[in-house]
């Protein structure tokens, strides 16, 4: 009864096993990166020799070593430079090619080289097999300098705050030329990775798109000039706050590209400070705007205690006072009262106090009572209320200073009814002289 689902089983986990090995097989076994690329001298003078350091390696993740076979510097329509049998490297290795040419005419000189290699890994079978890699790398040479090369310096920094929804929503619509809209770009302005200046950027590196703010800082970069800029890299910057560098991408003639800053990195009110770094032929140059930024502020009620007053017979002490709201919207709800402590218990009649709504920069007054011992510095009285739905909490402690309770017999209280008494005395005193004088008559 057994054998067919241990048939079933078996046969699942052979299916499993050439799965994996043909997904195996499908990532390449090495990997070369170009790390820099250098030319001596910087503008070389028309029919100078030039001299194209190409520095290569072969990744640490590598699997397998790779040997160079061929190095070639070129564009499409001739070789300028070739380099053969270079040298074999292991994983984490690199090798500096170095490329000689020279060019007839002033002017800018874009240029690609090309790296091929071969590597030795086995088949399915565990039958060894050679396979190839090829990398391309761009190559600018500036032939007479810049000036002399016709480069016009024209890239172009903006920066504007944007709602991420309105960015989401651009995903669905036709990007505008040269233009790069793709959210998964967000990482470099999320995460803490940044670039070195001139740092070239791998490709194959994901980013992290862990996205927390609704509000972003769009910054376009965009090329007006007769060159292309390289090595773009974003550096937004405030007094307050360090913010992470953002890497964009090479731009030809005529194209921008698009990254973003997460507002909520910014701590506070102010410039924000925008600078584009990029590589213009042989010089790095720069690009710079700025950006005011206000943060967006969410209305909040904000409960405070005004006009603070003890007054003490014994024990027994009266605390009265005012409910203030410092805030921006109103609050709901609001309840004062005693808190426990030592030395400090509420009591009847206002252990607490329900002082409702409190309006926006106004306030409402309040009455509790509570027992309190000599020996007591403080005493805590707390107001919770409703924030836009949300309960909050507030808490002060009261300097214990009170005044004691008035037994009627100072002054403020006798002269009242001194005066009643003096006014009852002149009264009586007109009457008996009118009484008297009519009393004659008769």
């Amino acid at each position: 009864m057994t054998r067919p689902r241990t048939v079933l089983a078996v046969f699942a986990l052979l299916v499993l096993i050439v799965g994996s090995l043909g997904l195996a097989a499908a990532v390449p076994d090495a990997r070369l990166i170009v790390d820099d690329v250098e030319v001596t001298p910087e503008t070389p003078a028309p029919n100078e020799t030039a001299t194209v350091d190409l520095t290569v390696s072969n990744s640490a993740g590598s699997g397998e070593p790779v040997t160079i076979d061929e190095a070639r510097l070129h564009d499409d329509e001739r070789t300028y430079a070739t380099a053969e049998n270079v040298s074999a490297l292991s994983s984490g290795d690199s090798v500096t090619i170095p490329l000689d040419t020279a060019f007839d005419e002033a002017g800018v000189h874009e240029l690609t080289a090309t790296v091929n290699g071969t590597y030795t890994t086995t088949d399915e079978d565990g039958d060894e097999i050679e396979e190839s890699v090829t990398i391309t790398y761009p190559v600018t040479v500036v032939v007479g300098g810049v000036d002399a090369g016709g480069i016009e310096d024209d890239v172009q920094v903006d920066a504007q705050a944007v709602d991420a929804s309105d960015i989401e929503a651009e995903e669905g619509e036709d990007a505008p030329a040269g233009g790069d809209l793709d959210l998964g770009d967000l990482g470099g302005a999320f995460g803490d990775a940044g670039v070195e200046d001139g740092e070239a950027i791998d490709d194959e590196d994901e980013p992290a798109t862990n996205r927390s703010s609704d509000r972003l800082l769009r910054i376009e970069v965009t090329n007006f000039g007769t060159a292309t800029a390289r090595s773009v890299v974003v550096e937004p910057e405030t007094e307050a706050t360090v913010l992470p560098r953002i890497p964009a991408s090479d731009l030809a003639p005529g194209e921008q590209d698009t990254v973003f800053l997460d507002l909520d990195r910014v701590e506070q009110a102010g410039t924000i400070d925008v600078t584009a770094r990029y590589s213009l032929g042989t010089d790095r140059l720069t690009s710079e705007t700025a950006y005011e930024y206000t943060p967006e502020r969410t209305p909040a009620a904000t409960l405070d205690f005004t006009d603070l007053d003890i007054v003490s017979d014994g024990e027994d002490v009266e605390i009265s006072g005012n409910v203030a709201n410092v805030g921006t919207a109103d609050a709901n709800g609001a309840v004062v009262a005693v808190e426990p402590a030592d030395g400090v218990q509420p009591t009847y009649p206002q252990r607490n106090y329900f002082v409702g709504a409190v309006p926006e920069s106004d306030f409402v007054g309040f009455d509790l009572t509570a027992t309190v011992d000599e020996d007591v510095t403080e005493v805590p009285i707390t107001v919770t209320y409703l924030d836009d739905g949300a309960e909050q909490e507030h808490t002060a402690e009261l300097e214990y200073t009170p005044r004691e309770q008035s037994d009627g017999n100072d002054g403020r209280t006798v002269w009242p009814f001194a005066l009643v008494g003096a006014i009852s005395l002149l009264a009586l005193g007109g009457g008996g002289l009118v009484w008297r004088k009519r009393n004659g008559r008769d």
